[in-house]
């Protein structure tokens, strides 16, 4: 089969509800305010997108405001450059667990 046939027939299966499950809403701006957030939040929750990633400092509160909505939670470790050391990266994302990341 050619790979366009092959994108043709996934295309046309693929519903808008199946598509908002395969798309990660990030709100990731340095500057961004807590309206910010609570706007990103509210359009996953709207559009039933499979995630929201969000600043670590927003991660609680993310996790508030999704909460029963099925979207998950998610943040970044060692954003944006990686360059923490393994260690580091581990303790991070223990802590964005313990404040509601899925």
């Amino acid at each position: 089969m050619e790979l366009l046939e092959l994108i043709r027939g996934l295309a046309s299966r693929l519903t808008e509800e199946g598509l908002a499950k395969a798309i990660d809403h990030t709100m990731l701006r340095p500057g961004a305010t807590p309206e910010d957030l609570e706007r990103a939040c509210r359009e996953a929750a709207e559009r039933g997108f499979a995630a929201c990633y969000v600043s670590p400092w927003f991660v609680r509160r993310a996790s508030e405001l999704l909460k029963g909505s099925g979207v998950k939670v998610g943040s970044v470790v060692s954003f944006p450059h990686g360059n923490s050391p393994i260690d580091v990266k581990v303790r991070e994302a223990s802590l964005l667990i313990e404040m509601g990341a899925d």
